[in-house]
């Protein structure tokens, strides 16, 4: 029986594909779990239409990352912090200290979780930092890590 997926099912397929399965597993499984719909003329049409709906959305959604990636490359962002006099950092820089900075200077709301660090920032300096805007869309964002203001090191 040909049926489109409506769902990702493993080893099977993922949304939006015409898959052949066999009658049992359609009636008893897919159908019953709203997984899959059967591959009538009419829900092929629903299911082609559904598919370039969804390749136009990817394509606004890439211009989009596109746009922004060219704003990320173009900027600095430079991130004040406290640092002890070898130019060790109290703490280190995080990715929500980096999206609040990026959304401070550029007006851009970037998800923490899409900057991507490889390891932590401790020292104060210039840093590449890749950030995931899209699943095709990388960009390289330059972050100045600047001493607000030098402590000395108390004795202890």
């Amino acid at each position: 029986m040909k049926v489109i997926l409506t769902k990702e099912v493993i080893g099977t397929g993922v949304p939006g594909e015409v898959v052949e399965v066999s009658d049992g597993f359609a009636r008893n499984y897919l159908f019953p779990r709203n997984l899959a719909a059967e591959a009538s003329t009419q829900n092929l049409k629903t299911n082609e239409r559904r598919k370039e709906k969804y390749k136009n959305q990817e394509a606004a959604k890439q211009a989009a990352a596109e746009e922004t990636k060219a704003k990320l490359e173009a900027a600095t962002i430079v991130i004040k912090v406290d640092v002890g006099e070898e130019g060790k950092l109290y703490g280190s820089v995080t990715t929500k200290e980096i999206a609040e900075e990026i959304f401070a200077k550029l007006g851009l709301e970037i998800d923490k979780r899409k900057i991507l660090l490889n390891k932590t920032i401790k020292e104060a300096g210039d840093i590449a930092v890749p950030v995931k805007l899209h699943k095709e869309v990388e960009a390289i964002l330059k972050i100045q890590v600047a001493p607000k203001h030098v402590r000395p090191i108390e004795p202890a």
